[in-house]
């Protein structure tokens, strides 16, 4: 069974002003994902960390306009039963705590991150069948245990929507 009550929907189009430069996803329509160079670091150390299994962790942040900014990324203990190397569960207690951290700073939990230690950047099949809808997902992609560039994902209708992931500081 999906905690789907536990997420809530992020990605609900709101309107722009006509001032507003629309930074769009993958599709076009999608808000860009706002990201600092230190999160990106600091996610890409922890999958190294982790390597050969699965690492993952919850991201917090806003929705702003045409954007999405993270604003936290919590790393999270992977407890999923099973061949960790191709799966992962983000631990409980770091999901729960992610959510108290968030409505405490008036954000909300945007999705989670997770890495790929066979070096692919998209969704796998495991990744697409428990997936939550209008959930974000960053995948960080590992080659020979070095973290790649990550990318952003967004669970619509039954599938994957690319995302366009902006790292500032870069």
């Amino acid at each position: 069974m999906k905690p789907s009550a536990l997420f809530s929907s992020t990605w609900a189009s709101t309107a722009a002003t006509p001032s507003e430069h629309h930074l769009g996803g993958g599709n076009g329509r999608d808000p860009a994902v706002l990201m600092s160079s230190a999160q990106v670091d600091r996610m890409r150390r922890y999958v190294e960390s982790g390597f050969p299994e699965e690492c993952c962790g919850v991201l917090i942040g806003v929705r702003e306009a045409s954007l999405v900014r993270i604003s936290d990324v919590i790393c999270a203990a992977n407890i999923a039963e099973g061949d960790r190397r191709r799966r992962y569960q983000v631990a409980w207690e770091a999901l729960f705590t992610a959510y108290r951290q968030a409505e405490a700073a008036g954000r909300t939990v945007i999705g989670v991150f997770h890495s790929h230690p066979d070096g692919t950047d998209s969704p796998s099949d495991i990744d697409t069948h428990e997936a939550l809808d209008d959930f974000l997902y960053v995948i960080v992609p590992m080659g020979e245990g070095i973290a790649g560039s990550p990318r952003a994902w967004r669970f619509a209708d039954g599938g994957f929507v690319p995302g366009d992931l902006v790292i500032e500081g870069v």
